[in-house]
């Protein structure tokens, strides 16, 4: 009787088994030495914090989809989006913000990943001159919803010519009697040239500094002689006055054409009115003041007239005619020491 042979019939059965699993050990082996060889150590930094993850995405913005890290339109990014992963990889997303620069009148707004001052006006195409202000300062740190002001600022020379008044001086002359002036040299206003830094800010005049004087042309002073001669002679008498002065003298006399119908023959200070009497401005000559006046004599200060103001005397007459006789004319009045 043959003896059955159970174990060489059982190794024939698993043979298939064991190929299987050796085949799919070797598959599964092959494919984790894949994985090992393409996959990438990535960290993104981004929003002031880092994502780390293992992937096996070959370009920089499929490994940003993959982490879900979304770009503005404006944001910069590096390495490129385009370039392909390496297999330890650092990316950094730096997000744009917005700013303001306020320039020129207008206002520009604009999305920005610089991070100075100086590094956005040059994105802008902003240029400063070199007076302009700015604010924060050149080197500033940009954060978002900054407004960078800048102040355009000029320099302007400005020349003016302006008057030098002239002086007046005094002088005694011996040759003119007392209280009497003439004027010996006419005074002429010189010229003085002034240079001044004008300064502007966005157009606006902000100061002015002087920063030289040349005299053009030189003052010349005025020379008035004063007399100091205290005595005159006439008619063979020597009269000491206080004070002469160069009059326009006129003629009344006490009747009503000359007085108005309500005159009554006396003078404001109730002397009668008659040869002698002289009307003047109280603010002149003060009243009762002793006189004399040439081509007319002696006289007082005894009245006073609406049309007699300043430099004017009017003398009266014993007659119409006499008055009519003197008319108008220029004369000399010595107000007489005491």
């Amino acid at each position: 009787m043959a003896t059955p042979r159970p174990r060489r019939q059982s190794r024939v059965k698993l043979k298939p088994v064991w190929l299987l699993a050796a085949l799919v050990f070797v598959v599964v082996l092959g494919r984790v030495a894949w994985v090992k060889a393409n996959e990438k150590h990535v960290e993104i930094a981004v929003d002031g914090s880092t994502k780390s993850l293992i992937t096996l995405k070959k370009t920089v913005a499929e490994a940003l989809a993959e982490a879900q890290v979304t770009l503005g339109p404006a944001d910069e990014i590096a390495p490129a989006v385009v370039d392909r992963l390496q297999k330890q990889q650092k990316i950094v997303v730096t997000r744009a913000i917005p700013v303001q620069i306020a320039v020129d009148g207008g206002k520009n707004d604009l999305v920005t990943t610089r991070k100075t001052v100086k590094a956005v006006l040059e994105q802008a195409g902003v240029t400063l001159g070199q007076l302009d202000k700015i604010k924060p300062a050149i080197d500033g740190e940009i954060t978002s919803g900054l407004v960078i002001e800048i102040t355009r600022v000029k320099e302007d020379l400005t020349t003016q010519r302006v008057s030098i008044p002239f002086a007046t001086l005094k002088r005694d002359d011996e040759t003119l009697e007392f209280g009497l002036s003439k004027v010996v040299q006419t005074g002429v206003n010189g010229i003085k040239e002034l240079k001044y830094r004008v300064t502007f800010e966005n157009n606006k005049k902000t100061k002015s500094v002087l920063v030289s004087s040349k005299v053009i042309k030189e003052p010349v002073s005025k020379i008035v002689a004063y007399g100091t001669a205290g005595t005159i002679s006439r008619g063979g008498q020597t009269l000491r006055f206080k004070k002469a002065y160069e009059m326009t003298a006129t003629a009344y006399d006490a009747g009503p054409e000359s007085t108005g119908k309500w005159a009554d023959g006396y003078t404001s200070i109730g002397m009668k009115a008659t040869f002698g009497v002289a009307a003047v401005d109280p603010k002149v000559i003060p009243m009762r003041s002793r006189l004399y006046v040439d081509g007319y004599g002696y006289a007082i200060a005894a009245d006073v007239g609406s049309a007699i103001k300043g430099l004017r005397i009017d003398l009266c007459y014993d007659t119409r005619q006499e008055a009519l006789n003197w008319g108008r004319k220029k004369t000399k009045v010595y107000v007489l020491a005491d």
